[in-house]
């Protein structure tokens, strides 16, 4: 276990990555920055609380962070970079996104699959990247709350368990290949707008 001292501003990019015996982590409230990989592949890190200043959690963050669970993201995060919590494995529970998040990278949560609920998108969302929740098969619902313009390939890739019918937003003019394929229990996508998006393959 590892306790931070108070007054540390930023974790550096590679900060504790590959440090397979690490259990858990006491970051002080001074941290506003979790660089680039910091945990990445700390694959016995169970519980890490990120402080609420943290504005941005950076790329592969907590990547293949495969026992962490029950993580809280800030109120402040506007941004969720690529692969930030890819390969999640153990985080359950629902998935609360913050209202002022503007984009999630893409592969954000891709195999993340024990998270479960409706996945609920907020409404200052402006970008999802591809493969965003790809392998996520644990959700059970899918709520769009923000205005995008497209849905980008592979984003809700194997969604298995989503049962319910899913309403785009009539903003959206693209969905890429593969943006719902493998959502076998989802009965139907319901399109706000007169004219079709352009819709890719599978």
């Amino acid at each position: 276990n590892v306790t931070l001292v108070e007054g540390l501003v930023t974790i550096g990019s590679y900060g504790f990555r590959e440090c397979s015996s690490l259990v858990s982590i006491k970051i002080p409230t001074s941290v506003t920055e979790i660089s680039y990989a910091c945990f990445y592949n700390c694959t016995s890190l169970k519980t890490i609380n990120i402080p609420s200043g943290v504005t941005k959690l950076s790329g592969s963050c907590f990547e293949d962070c495969t026992s962490l669970n029950g993580v809280t993201i800030p109120s402040k995060v506007t941004s969720i970079e690529y692969r930030c919590f890819e390969n999640c494995s153990s985080w359950s529970g629902t998935l609360s996104l913050p209202a002022n998040l503007t984009s999630i990278g893409y592969s954000a949560f891709a195999g993340c699959v024990s998270l479960t609920g409706t996945l609920t998108l907020p409404s200052k969302i402006t970008s999802i990247g591809y493969s965003a929740f790809q392998n996520c098969s644990g959700f059970t619902g899918l709520t769009f709350n923000c205005q995008i313009s497209s849905i980008a390939y592979s984003t809700f890739e194997n969604c298995s368990s989503i049962g319910s019918a899913v309403t785009l937003p009539a903003s959206i003019t693209s969905i890429g290949d593969s943006a719902f394929s493998g959502c076998k229990k989802m009965p139907r996508i319901n399109f706000k707008t007169e004219t079709a998006p352009k819709v890719g393959t599978n």
